[in-house]
């Protein structure tokens, strides 16, 4: 093989990879913006469609927003969790969709927002406390 031919070989192999890249950076970047979106609004306690409310029999809540890669075409996954108490949660967990959070956490049957809190931090959640 002569020396164009490997210089075109290495030059397409570093081309592809650097696409890569900076596809996995530029989703990374919007995966944390829509996190931080995501905190502002369940913050004002807004109603929005985008958000699920989950109530437990303790008469405590949890409020949902995620995005999933597959169901919305985002390109990346991300969950943000607020609790009736303030506690703010995130992860860049794959869930497919809000029914997929849901049949995977809900369907665990948490009593309260502790056993919630357990459940989250297991699953390495990132626990965030705004107030």
């Amino acid at each position: 093989m002569n020396k164009s031919v490997k210089a075109i070989i290495y030059s397409s192999i570093l081309l592809v990879s650097g696409s890569i890249f900076a596809g996995v950076c530029w989703n990374q970047g919007r995966a944390d913006r829509f996190i931080e979106n995501s905190i502002e609004l369940l913050k004002t306690n807004q109603a929005d469609q985008r958000i699920e409310v989950v109530s437990l029999p303790s008469g405590e809540s949890f409020s949902v927003l995620l995005e999933h890669s597959c169901c919305s075409g985002a390109g990346f996954d991300a969950v943000v969790i607020r609790t009736s108490d303030g506690d703010i949660y995130t992860s860049k967990k794959n869930y497919c969709g809000i029914e997929g959070f849901c049949g995977e956490v809900v369907t665990v049957g948490f009593q309260n927002l502790s056993e919630l809190k357990v459940y989250l931090l297991k699953e390495s959640y990132n626990p965030l406390w705004c107030e």
